[in-house]
């Protein structure tokens, strides 16, 4: 479900980036023009890629949103499988708490002795 959320999320990015290059577009192309509503735009080359660009967006939207299953039709199964899961997720998280101590512990006396080390090498050296 993640991975849909994902395409969806990417899929909203996109169709945002649909309207800020077509509005770029739009303010750097576009001549004045007075309110005469009658008027046809068919010789505006760049209404037509940017419409068709947000119509197909908006339809992969919409399919990803449809794509996502809803809580309601999750079978008792699934519930068993997730809480199956998430068992199984509190195990692992209490192991690697477990590993994290002991590797804390093997840290500790490596420097203990890796101090121990360095102590009798300073010892040892000659005075001068």
């Amino acid at each position: 479900m993640s991975d849909r959320l994902t395409q969806l999320q990417e899929c909203i990015n996109e169709q945002a980036g649909h309207f800020c290059n077509s509005i770029g577009v739009l303010q750097g192309t576009a001549k004045p023009c007075g309110f005469d509503t009658n008027k046809e735009m068919q010789d505006e080359e760049h209404c037509d890629i940017f419409a068709s660009l947000v119509a197909r967006t908006a339809k992969d939207i919409e399919l990803f949103i449809d794509s996502i299953p809803i809580e309601e039709n999750m079978n008792d199964l699934n519930k068993e499988e997730l809480a199956a899961t998430n068992e199984k997720r509190k195990e692992l998280c209490s192991q690697l708490f477990e590993a994290t101590e002991d590797g804390e512990h093997l840290v500790y006396h490596l420097r203990e002795k890796l101090d121990q080390i360095a102590q009798v090498q300073i010892n040892s050296r000659p005075n001068k």
